[in-house]
């Protein structure tokens, strides 16, 4: 998982607050049922690109160091799946499945600014 962000805000003294958004890009394995002597009915990678978008804190601890805190959402999409005749015994007929790709993070860092 990973982003391309810009971000923007206010400093005040040794504060700034910042809001922060771009692309974001991760990749996810999706399953759905259970076939006979395990596994799934249903797999897949991809590698989704998407949004994302947050807001943070930043403060000034000496001369050329910054602890931060901050939260970001990502939205990757959705995917609908459709399995006609699952491999699975107890199952049959056709199903359909939404996978939902968000992630919600929230960090802290300590910086080193030269």
């Amino acid at each position: 998982m990973g982003s391309l962000r810009g971000r923007a805000g206010w400093a005040f003294s040794q504060v700034l607050v910042y809001g922060t958004g771009g692309v974001a890009f991760a990749h996810f394995s999706d399953a759905w049922g259970f076939a006979p002597g395990g596994g799934h009915d249903f797999t897949t990678d991809d590698m989704r690109v998407g949004w994302t978008a947050g807001g943070g804190l930043e403060y000034m601890i000496a001369s050329h160091w910054t602890v931060r805190i901050e939260g970001l959402y990502a939205d990757y999409g959705s995917k609908d799946v459709t399995v006609v005749n699952p491999t699975s015994s107890l199952l049959t007929g056709t199903y359909t499945s939404t996978f939902r790709h968000t992630v919600t993070t929230a960090r802290a860092a300590l910086n080193w600014k030269w």
